[in-house]
């Protein structure tokens, strides 16, 4: 009986956690605050895991004193005129507002955090439009910085990717037939 149970409720569990985050990623897309960020470059598939872009963005930021790399903390999210937001300070203290992100500083320089995001490098495509992808974004962001970037779902800390976007159109429209 005592094995059974615990069959049971490891089965339970492995069937759990998925739910969980998949319940988890589509509450931050619906509810969370929605930011665009230019899009730095963009880098070649990963063998393992399948064609897919990854995206680079300006993970500089301006950091409170103290800071060692390794360290975790909260990136400040603010936007600017233009409607798109830029990672604005990184502090060790958990932000009042909702609109930061837990992160982990890689290394500091001159008062500066180079922060690592989880969840907003990847971006998932057709792996037989994937280089065709990465080409379009190259090309369209060598002439306009602006015509090419990301928006992001931010709630409580955390975040997701929500749509990469070319010209003001998402990026999987331009391969539709």
């Amino acid at each position: 009986m005592n094995k059974k149970l615990i069959f049971i409720s490891f089965a339970l569990l492995l069937v759990l956690v998925p739910f969980y985050i998949i319940f988890n990623s589509e509450s931050i897309l619906e509810n969370g605050h929605q930011h665009k960020l230019r899009l730095e470059g963009y880098d070649p598939f990963d063998p393992f895991r399948g064609k897919y872009i990854r995206l680079n963005y300006d993970f500089d930021s301006p950091c409170e004193k103290g800071f060692k790399d390794g360290d975790e903390g909260f990136v400040v999210l603010e936007k600017d005129a233009t409607g798109f937001s830029h990672f604005s300070m990184v502090t060790k203290q958990q932000p009042k507002h909702s609109d930061y992100i837990k992160c982990k500083v890689n290394y500091v320089f001159d008062d500066k955090c180079v922060i690592a995001i989880e969840n907003i490098g990847k971006y998932f495509i057709n792996e037989n439009k994937a280089v065709d992808a990465e080409k379009l974004l190259t090309n369209i962001a060598e002439n306009d910085v602006d015509k090419t970037y990301a928006t992001i779902r931010v709630l409580d800390g955390e975040c997701r990717l929500e749509e990469v976007y070319v010209k003001d159109k998402p990026l999987k429209t331009f391969f539709e037939k």
